[in-house]
């Protein structure tokens, strides 16, 4: 069963968009199952506490499944000296204006409610160094990662 609710969660959140409320997200999972499982006992699954964890563990196993090696250099290239190469990017994406005290937007009239996620990722590793949520109108620069000491080559 906790398969069966994994994919009924990605099914219904990735799918369509029409899935805006717990109800929808229950319809979908005995739709998916053939099941006939009643509500409240379908609304304890999301209730604990672990779920944000499974969602998150999700989210990384699917980056790693989807991702694929871009970059490499040959020791002649001038960038094989480099150990590390960090891209960072932050997306917005509003969410329920209910949530406006905790997560406020920087477009308060559109959408009074936003969330901003920043990743970090090292291009040369194909690995995820930093993944934060924040709060819409938070500084960028505030999520970026620190700054070698120093640029200097070490030879």
């Amino acid at each position: 069963m906790p398969l069966d609710f994994i994919l009924s969660l990605i099914t219904a959140l990735g799918g369509d968009g029409n899935a805006t409320t717990l109800a929808d997200l229950h319809r979908k999972f005995n739709e998916l199952t053939g099941c006939n499982v009643t509500y409240r006992s379908w609304i304890n699954q999301p209730k604990k506490d672990t779920l944000p964890t499974l969602i998150l563990w999700l989210w990384f196993c699917c980056l790693e499944l989807f991702s694929r090696k871009v970059l490499a250099f040959d020791e002649n290239s001038p960038f094989s000296d480099f150990e590390h190469i960090y891209i960072h990017d932050g997306s917005s994406q509003a969410v329920y204006k209910a949530l406006e005290d905790v997560f406020p937007g920087r477009f308060s009239r559109i959408s009074p409610a936003a969330v901003e996620i920043h990743t970090t990722m090292d291009l040369l590793n194909d690995n995820l160094v930093r993944v934060q949520l924040t709060e819409d109108t938070r500084s960028e620069r505030a999520c970026l990662p620190s700054s070698p000491s120093s640029l200097a080559l070490t030879v």
